[in-house]
């Protein structure tokens, strides 16, 4: 393999540089849990969190946004949870454990697309939070300029893995947290009546209102995918509480601290939910820094996680191997592009029809390893993945079930409902075909062994 070559003409720098982009990690190279966990906190610190709070508080009022944030807790810590522990005990990302449970090699490479995109269209609509807090504070200032600046500052941090994102997030961490208090102090001064009874002047809380909140929250399902990411690096001794943080607490922060804190935010200062623009309008010269912080945090997680993604793609879908790097310059160089267009408008529906991909593979995952895969790895264990099958039935038929039956609905084919229902369809036939299908391929190998 062309990574093993190079690792080994060039033995600790490639690896730290390639972050095992194609291979399980090593015991040698696991980190300690206070930086890992510190590199996670770049996800709820996104200001794309509070921009979805404050849309959807908005939109379908408090009680359906307080109710939805918990149950998309429950759903997405749960995977978390599964996702994190597997990827602490065998050392893979969440695309090289898709090998293993239920895609293969070359299906692997299917999943890793459904992956790279989420990460390419959360780096636009973090990117274009950013312009809007840049021309805030200077109009005449050029999108094009801009994005180039934040994509060498991006690249930058990101450049050597999880070594220089771990440091990067502990040393702005302090920093942002302290501009947000700031924030919320003066937020606090305004007052439009009671937050938590609010309900829009579009009518009461529905089923379809409800369904509609769970469905773009279901978009951050890759916070579960993200965590297997940076937790394989978990040292075997810190394992449990890890998998507990990255897994379970990481979701409460994200949805119970910034969502809940940027509908709040929204609430106060009379409907506006586009953080960039009202940080500065608030502070100024240091809300702009605010955005900055935030959205450089967010989007090195992003490059950082997209370019593992694109790695494994491009081995196992394209005979590729040019190294982390050259893949993570192109996806931020293909979403700074589109982040030139107003995305952002369009959040919600976004992340509503992102959640059907992103869920139908993720509950995949989650079903396989559960139903068949949870105990199966061990320290030293199952580290040659080329030797799994090139394409597994399982995994990419459950797949293909889950976004035949939800994809039209996310179209639109149900109406409003349907679009709603649309992320959950895909979690429930996945893993019920998971199963299914597992069942049926035990079968036929039993029967071809007979003949």
């Amino acid at each position: 393999m062309a990574e093993s070559t190079d690792q080994t003409l060039h033995p600790a720098r490639v690896i730290r540089r390639e972050d095992f982009a194609l291979s399980p990690v090593p015991a040698s190279e696991r980190r300690g849990l206070a930086s890992l966990f510190s590199a996670t906190l770049g996800i709820p610190s996104a200001l794309v969190f509070f921009a979805v709070g404050g849309a959807l508080g908005q939109a379908y009022g408090t009680v359906a946004l307080v109710t939805g944030l918990i149950v998309a807790s429950m759903i997405i810590g749960g995977a978390g949870i599964v996702l994190t522990s597997f990827a602490a005990r065998s050392g893979l990302d969440s695309d090289l454990i898709s090998i293993r449970a239920g895609f293969g090699l070359a299906g692997s490479a299917i999943t890793s697309v459904i992956y790279s995109v989420n990460f390419v269209v959360l780096y636009t609509l973090e990117t274009g939070i950013i312009a809007s807090a840049v021309h805030a504070q200077y109009p005449g200032f050029p999108k094009a300029i801009l994005f180039v600046l934040v994509a060498a500052v991006v690249l930058t941090l990101t450049w050597y893995g999880i070594s220089s994102l771990s440091k990067a997030m502990s040393l702005t961490l302090p920093l942002f947290l302290v501009l947000i208090v700031v924030a919320a102090t003066q937020v606090g001064s305004a007052e439009h009546g009671s937050f938590w009874s609010y309900v829009p002047a579009s009518g009461s809380i529905d089923a379809t209102a409800w369904l509609s909140v769970l469905a773009a929250l279901l978009a951050f399902i890759v916070n579960a995918t993200v965590a297997a990411d940076i937790g394989r690096f978990l040292r075997p001794e810190q394992r449990r509480t890890g998998v507990l943080l990255f897994g379970g607490v990481l979701q409460v922060i994200a949805f119970g601290g910034a969502t809940l804190l940027g509908a709040w935010f929204s609430f106060r200062l009379g409907g506006d939910s586009q953080p960039g623009a009202y940080l500065v309008s608030l502070m100024g010269g240091w809300g702009l820094l605010c955005v900055l912080l935030s959205q450089v945090r967010i989007n090195m997680i992003n490059a950082y996680s997209g370019s593992l993604s694109l790695s494994n793609f491009g081995a196992r879908g394209l005979g590729l191997r040019p190294g982390r790097h050259v893949w993570m310059v192109g996806l931020v160089a293909v979403s700074s592009g589109l982040a030139m267009f107003d995305v952002a408008s369009q959040l919600v529906q976004i992340l509503t029809f992102e959640a059907v991909f992103v869920m139908a593979w993720v509950a995949t995952l989650v079903a396989y390893i559960v139903c068949f895969d949870l105990d199966t790895p061990r320290e030293g264990s199952r580290q040659n993945l080329d030797d799994a099958p090139n394409a597994d039935p399982v995994g990419l038929g459950a797949l293909a079930a889950a976004l035949a039956v939800a994809t039209p609905f996310a179209f639109g084919a149900g109406g409003e409902l349907g679009i709603a229902l649309a992320p959950l369809m895909a979690m429930v036939v996945s893993p019920v075909c998971v199963v299914a299908l597992r069942r049926w391929a035990r079968v036929e190998k039993r029967a071809a062994h007979a003949v």
